[in-house]
């Protein structure tokens, strides 16, 4: 998912890349669920809203996509200046 949030970070806007970023919200892990999805990518560091939007819980993106859901990946590009990928070391931990 892109947010345009990795352009502030880019371009080390340390006070742009704070909160609150546009993020997922709780209700991600279902739309992931309903499509099998076996990873999901987003240009934000948080990846979910913080503060959370549910009450005495940190992440729960994190809680239901890690814990409940299974899906752990970790696929952290290199940082490669004037490209439009590069390479990457995923991590798919079980």
């Amino acid at each position: 998912m892109r947010t345009g949030q990795v352009t502030h970070f880019l371009a080390a806007d340390v006070p742009s890349c704070r909160r609150p970023v546009p993020a997922l919200d709780y209700d991600a892990p279902l739309f992931f669920h309903e499509r099998r999805a076996a990873a999901a990518a987003i240009d934000n560091m948080p990846m979910e809203l913080l503060p959370s939007n549910v009450e005495d819980v940190m992440l729960p993106v994190h809680v239901l996509c890690l814990v409940m859901m299974g899906m752990m990946l970790n696929a952290t590009p290199e940082r490669f200046l004037r490209s439009t990928g590069g390479l990457v070391n995923p991590v798919a931990i079980r």
